[in-house]
């Protein structure tokens, strides 16, 4: 008698009912947008060559000089070699360094503790030159951003091992 009471009390009704609501919320609603997200987030693998040409440009009209000399740090990014380590490093002549604008990808396999096969950096400061150890990259016009591919090899792992099998 107690149980049966219990049972058809008000109080369990409305708990029943608002648990068939869930229930029927989270059937109708929550998984069709579970399955949206995870559409909308779901990666295709691609060749970097799909979002990154090697750029070619030179210093050879010698518009830079030493003092615009770029770097790359790894916990800063892509620097000004003066404004970060206190003097430039560069040769006599710069005329065949690479030309880094803003918005380029650049990578250099000077190794790091953290990343024994070099560092990859995108240039968010003004536009420079970077020695012919350094490559630079440009981003293909609406395929990737410079930043996102910065970030997405941020984590040490990732980029140790994305470029271990293409620096041995």
């Amino acid at each position: 008698m107690m149980i049966q009471h219990y049972l058809t009390s008000p109080n369990i009704k409305n708990i029943i009912k608002s648990r068939k609501i869930a229930y029927l919320g989270a059937k109708f609603f929550l998984a069709p947008c579970f399955f949206m997200l995870v559409c909308a987030f779901s990666w295709e693998q691609r060749k970097l060559n799909e979002y990154l040409t090697v750029s070619t440009k030179k210093n050879t009209e010698d518009k830079y000089d030493k003092t615009d000399v770029l770097s790359v740090s790894g916990e800063v990014g892509v620097v000004n070699q003066i404004e970060f380590q206190g003097r430039s490093f560069a040769g006599a002549s710069v005329s065949n360094y690479g030309v880094v604008e803003t918005g380029d990808v650049v990578y250099t396999k000077s190794p790091l503790r953290a990343n024994p096969y070099g560092r990859i950096k995108a240039n968010k400061g003004k536009s420079g030159i970077v020695s012919t150890l350094y490559a630079v990259y440009k981003t293909i016009q609406g395929t990737a951003n410079a930043d996102f591919i910065e970030c997405y090899f941020d984590l040490d792992d990732r980029l140790n091992m994305y470029l271990k099998p293409l620096v041995n």
